[in-house]
């Protein structure tokens, strides 16, 4: 992530939290990053061949379709104007964390082999919520068949690795090290 995406994140911050917007502004970033993943539109908002007046059409065209607040299309225009479209979804993202600290939020990315049944995520976010002192806890389960078992949980760059494919690596390091 880059620290100019880190930058205009921190920007957009405080004048959302000044007015109250903080909730709004993310579900927007959210939205609009989703929409930059689209191959086309980011390949027009990074090409080099794009003109400013075109970027600003996009723009245009993003604040009418997603009903944008003012601030956020301002902003838009602003990324647009210096030419650092392109940046948006990591800018969400650190505008996101921003806003996690803020209200004391932890996300947690969640990878199972398997579906986890009955009551696992809930005690699996007890546990998080003990161990990081958040109110908040949000997972992000996904299903990873090559974890063979076990599970595999991310939580502010730290990963915890409970999966078996981990425990077979380290086995097999045990096995084969020379003594």
């Amino acid at each position: 992530m880059s620290r100019v995406a880190r930058r205009y994140a921190k920007a957009l911050f405080g004048l959302a939290r000044e007015r109250a917007q903080d909730e709004r502004v993310e579900g927007e970033l959210e939205a609009l990053a989703r929409a930059f993943q689209d191959r086309d539109v980011a390949r027009l908002v990074s090409s080099p061949l794009v003109s400013p007046e075109a970027r600003s059409e996009v723009v245009a065209v993003l604040r009418e379709r997603a009903k944008l607040s003012e601030l956020v299309s301002r902003f838009l225009a602003v990324l647009a104007e210096a030419g650092r479209l392109a940046e948006l979804p990591s800018v969400a993202e650190h505008y996101r964390a921003l806003q996690d600290e803020a209200l004391g939020r932890l996300r947690l990315r969640v990878s199972t082999a398997m579906p986890l049944e009955g009551d696992e995520l809930e005690r699996l976010v007890e546990v998080f919520s003990r161990l990081s002192q958040r109110q908040q806890v949000l997972p992000e389960v996904r299903i990873d068949p090559s974890l063979l078992g076990g599970i595999v949980v991310e939580a502010r760059g730290t990963v915890y690795d409970g999966s078996v494919r981990a425990r077979l690596r380290r086995l097999v390091e045990q096995v084969t090290r020379p003594d």
